[in-house]
């Protein structure tokens, strides 16, 4: 449970990052291999589709709770160009950032 919560937190403050796996793994002492299935078995997914699934609803309430434009608010919430925050967002969520703030 205190390695969740660490790990929770951590990823929470890092979303605007760079996160690897090592990184992960070495935060709660376990080698990369048994973080991956100790991670799956407590969250029920992968390492990367939970920090997608963070930086997506993040992605969400900046898009409704601020004026930042979508290419800011895709750095904010980590994502590498604007373009890949678009397609992920739009394959997570059904409709492109823009039309999401203007439809919401």
């Amino acid at each position: 449970a205190r390695a969740r919560s660490l790990l929770v937190e951590f990823l929470e403050d890092s979303l605007d990052s760079e996160i690897h796996l090592e990184s992960l793994a070495a935060l709660v002492g376990m080698p990369v291999s048994k973080f991956i299935k100790a991670f799956r078995a407590a969250f029920h997914t992968t390492p990367y589709q939970f920090v997608l699934d963070r930086r997506i609803d993040r992605a969400k309430t900046l898009l409704l709770t601020t004026t930042r434009t979508i290419t800011d608010i895709s750095a904010a919430v980590g994502f590498s160009t604007p373009n890949h925050f678009a397609t992920a967002f739009s394959r997570r969520v059904g409709v492109s950032p823009r039309s999401y703030r203007n439809n919401h």
